[in-house]
């Protein structure tokens, strides 16, 4: 990097989020000038409650399919799958490599050969080193080591056309944390130093007041929480929460336990972090599942997955009572190691009721600091101005209230009210020699994964799965011969009415749409318009005498001839 980012170019700078901003995960931003564009960081984000049967929730990558041809790089700033969960995804549409610190470098190649194998053969994966300075097209890139909840974590330094750009990524200052490096305020200090034009800077926490706890505070309580417990002690935290594993091993290995790690995400991530050497696990202390159940329960520690209620994650069915390996019992002792993302509150909350149900002793971070956030608080966010006193100020990572939280915290440290911008997905934020402005928007939104169907939100296979969720569905047969109707429709219900009331609304139903059809079906043009009538006779019918509205499945038979007879 150099000085010469300070003297502003003629190529504007445009900045796109295209997830992450107005909502907890998703994170994809694309950074461009009229030559260049880069994409930082890919996620997904966890399913709700009113998005039945799918899987993952990725952003809408159109404006990036449709400039594939400017694309340089993928820039990564971590790990968790909210930042690199959507890069299958991404890879099929764009030629570019992606940069990543070394353990999401590795988690990414896991991911692609996960979601495609040999579709991904020639994707290129590169494992960034903090000391080296990277050219892509317009822009110097440096990756600064910030501390957060998973090693290998960064903040992205951008030298562009029109100045220096900071995305902080997810950090907070924690000096002495389980694993990894701290925080690098000499690095930050220097690019502050040399200014910094525009501070793009992750918003989870803006609401709170103080500093994220450091990872030492957790260590202590799940120590204490696992040497009061008599029995085994079952731990659900985050998959890539490396630390955790850390400090779970560290516990059982000076209590005289032994560990027992399961759900093949963690499994795969505990392997992955000790490759790369984040994780330490003394010889005699894991265990496999088997012999964790042939030992005595107050011997045992089982780590697992499910901290937010995900439906087939270990915890939940431990919960549910049908986990093939672990039959929960009174003495054991359950630490949910995690805060609820925002949108999982119900899952969570079904998964404590089932643990309730079964006597099991649940410590969770209300109740224990068994969990310390990896997001920077409200001091340590107004320390990061301190640090780089940025002339222009876009809050990212948050839902609209933490964003707006941030936007308060920048003008008290100084920001000019006027240059600070709140922006949502898909707005374009240009910053040029005059300042920063927003100027369009491009597509954005959620895409709804499940298998191999992408769908967007209000897509006519999620209205119809929400009907079929809250109303149930109709199907109606109707036979024709020649384009002549024969005889009555027939009509089957599922999850629309109680089965002693089934028969009487559907005799009712089907001569209700016999007299509507009979008068006008020689003047029907085509089946279509027979579809649309049927649809909309039997919605009103049914709505007037249920007040409900079900899904109406029409299906027309064409009768061979001699089979009317």
């Amino acid at each position: 990097m150099n000085d010469d980012s300070l003297e502003y170019g003629e190529s504007a700078v445009r900045i796109i989020p295209l997830g992450g901003l107005g909502e907890v995960g998703m994170n994809m931003m694309v950074v461009e000038t009229d030559d260049d564009l880069l994409v930082i960081d890919c996620g997904v984000q966890f399913p709700e409650y009113n998005t039945p049967g799918i899987e993952r929730v990725i952003p809408n990558m159109e404006y990036v399919r449709q400039n594939r041809d400017r694309v340089r790089a993928v820039l990564i700033t971590h790990g968790h799958l909210d930042h690199i969960g959507g890069l299958p995804h991404l890879m099929r549409i764009i030629d570019a490599p992606i940069y990543a610190p070394r353990l999401a470098a590795e988690m990414i190649r896991r991911e692609l050969k996960k979601s495609g194998g040999r579709q991904f053969s020639g994707v290129q994966v590169n494992s960034v080193r903090l000391e080296r300075d990277y050219r892509f097209g317009d822009f110097g890139v440096q990756w600064i080591s910030v501390c957060h909840s998973i090693p290998d974590s960064c903040s992205i330094y951008l030298d562009t056309p029109q100045g220096g750009i900071l995305h902080t990524g997810d950090f907070k200052f924690d000096n002495e944390p389980m694993l990894g490096l701290p925080t690098d305020y000499q690095a930050l200090s220097e690019i502050g130093q040399r200014g910094v034009r525009l501070l793009l800077s992750d918003s989870t926490n803006a609401e709170d007041d103080g500093s994220a706890r450091s990872d030492r505070i957790a260590a202590e309580a799940i120590y204490r929480a696992i040497a009061e417990s008599k029995g085994r002690v079952i731990i659900a935290s985050f998959s890539t929460q490396i630390a955790r594993v850390q400090m779970v091993v560290d516990a059982a290995q000076e209590i005289g336990r032994r560990v027992a790690i399961i759900g093949r995400s963690m499994i795969e991530n505990t392997r992955l972090a000790e490759e790369v050497g984040h994780l330490h696990i003394p010889p005699g202390i894991r265990i496999n599942i088997n012999e964790a159940n042939s030992l005595p329960d107050d011997e045992v520690v089982i780590m697992t997955t499910g901290s937010q209620g995900e439906f087939e994650a270990g915890i939940s069915r431990m919960a549910r009572g049908d986990h093939r390996e672990v039959k929960l019992v009174d003495d054991d002792t359950l630490i949910l190691s995690a805060r609820t993302i925002p949108g999982n509150e119900i899952a969570v909350n079904e998964v404590m009721n089932n643990l309730a149900r079964r006597n099991v002793r649940v410590i969770t971070a209300s109740s224990r600091q068994v969990h310390v956030s990896g997001h920077a608080k409200r001091d340590e966010l107004k320390t990061m101005f301190s640090i780089l006193r940025p002339e222009h100020f876009t809050p990212i990572h948050g839902e609209y209230r933490m964003l707006k939280a941030h936007t308060e915290i920048a003008v008290d440290m100084g920001v000019p009210e006027d240059n600070v911008k709140l922006i949502g997905d898909g707005d374009v934020l240009e910053l040029d020699e005059r300042g920063a402005s927003v100027i369009d928007r491009v597509p954005s939104g959620y895409v709804l994964v499940q298998g191999q169907g992408e769908w967007d939100i209000d897509s006519s296979v999620m209205e119809e799965r929400k009907s079929l969720a809250s109303d149930g569905i109709v199907f109606v047969t109707m036979a024709r011969d020649e384009g002549v109707l024969v005889g009555r429709p027939q009509l089957v219900t599922s999850g629309f009415v109680d089965a002693a009331d089934e028969p009487r609304l559907m005799k009712d139903a089907s001569e209700a749409l016999s007299q509507a059809i009979e008068p006008v079906v020689a003047d029907l043009v085509d089946w279509n318009e027979m579809d649309r009538l049927v649809r909309a006779c039997l919605g009103r019918f049914f709505y007037r005498r249920t007040k409900r509205r079900p899904l109406i499945v029409v299906t027309e038979i064409e009768l061979q001839p001699g089979r009317a007879e």
